[in-house]
């Protein structure tokens, strides 16, 4: 029995959480001792009851987990265990954290600098474009972004990202499989280069209501600060707020007028002492006391997952400051329809864009 499938096995056993789920691993040493141990040494862990090791019998855990397995060879989907030395380090200190997440896209959870930025799907102009201003002033200092996907706010975090060339993670309330709502796939397949998508929800998962407060806390957990852009008195950005302030997380909020009521939320965090007021990322890198990195630093290659046609055709439409397809086949050597299909991969990814005319330009 391979030790994935006893992992993935394990976060399905009814009746049991991330806590006890932790205590088990722990008190038998392992993973695979879970399964192998007597009842006798399973009702002996605290808050082991006799359903819960029937559950751990039940064949069916390990039928599921073989259809994951054979979902995420297919869709390239990487498992992130918590004892895993790429499972997310700052979730390792929440205790309701979830023991295993599905991973999909070109990845780095541990990077040293996490933001969060979560607001109302109700956004306003003034709204997004205070997300993009926030994004933009705290790019140079590489931090990651993560968010939920969702229209409004979370989108405009996940493209002011993408266009800085930042990675950023959606965390979502459902499985990999999908994205919800579909107005996020195009955002989604940017983010794949530089970035991507994780759940701790099984493929097949669809986003109930229930699944977004627990898909919250991972966004909570996982970040160094949490930063609400517009948000009503009660709602998702809020419990994500009350989760990241129990972790002990910067909370930063960005203010609104008094009399609007999609920055009730926001002030009302500010007033009662439980979010820092900001009004760009140059407060945010001020609180957190970051320092920008040297101009002498050499930067990491941001896409250094480009296929050699795909650097070709890059570099070609740099050099020539916008490029016509026609001309492009003359000085790549590419068919026509390689070069569309590789353009609009490009464009997917935020590294071209293209004017009236066909001509393609540099993003």
């Amino acid at each position: 029995m391979s030790e994935l499938l006893e992992k993935i096995a394990l976060s399905l056993v009814k009746g049991i959480g991330p806590k006890t789920t932790r205590s088990l691993v722990s008190g038998l040493g392992g993973v695979s001792q879970v399964f192998s141990a007597s009842d006798e040494q399973l009702l002996a862990i605290p808050k082991i009851s006799k359903s819960i090791v029937e559950s751990l019998r039940d064949p069916y855990v390990f039928d599921r987990a073989a259809q994951e397995i054979s979902f995420m060879e297919r869709n390239n989907v990487t498992p992130l265990f918590y004892l895993d030395s790429d499972y997310p380090k700052r979730l390792e200190f929440c205790e309701d954290a979830p023991v295993l997440l599905y991973a999909k896209g070109n990845l780095n959870f541990n990077n040293r600098k996490v933001i969060a930025v979560v607001g109302t799907r109700n956004s306003t102009a003034y709204g997004r474009d205070m997300c993009e201003r926030i994004i933009s002033d705290l790019s140079k200092y590489n931090p990651l972004i993560i968010s939920g996907l969702a229209m409004g706010i979370d989108s405009a975090a996940h493209k002011a990202a993408v266009d800085n060339s930042l990675q950023t993670v959606g965390v979502l309330a459902h499985g990999v499989d999908s994205i919800y709502p579909p107005s996020s796939r195009a955002i989604a397949a940017r983010m794949q280069s530089n970035g991507g998508v994780m759940s701790e929800f099984m493929s097949g998962t669809v986003p109930i209501r229930e699944n977004f407060p627990t898909r919250n806390r991972v966004i909570a957990g996982m970040c160094d600060a949490l930063i609400i852009v517009e948000s009503k008195k009660r709602g998702g950005s809020i419990i994500s707020a009350e989760l990241a302030f129990g972790y002990h997380r910067e909370v930063f909020a960005v203010p609104g007028k008094a009399s609007d009521l999609l920055s009730e939320g926001c002030n009302d965090l500010i007033k009662y002492q439980k979010a820092i007021m900001i009004t760009d990322g140059k407060d945010v890198a001020r609180e957190m006391n970051w320092s920008a990195p040297s101009a002498k630093q050499k930067q990491p290659e941001l896409f250094p997952d480009l296929n050699v046609n795909e650097k070709t055709i890059l570099e070609a439409i740099r050099s020539n400051s916008g490029l016509a397809i026609d001309d492009m086949g003359a000085k790549t050597g590419l068919n026509s329809s390689e070069l569309a299909q590789i353009l609009l991969q490009l464009e997917f990814n935020g590294l071209v864009r293209v004017l009236p005319g066909k001509i393609y330009e540099s993003a």
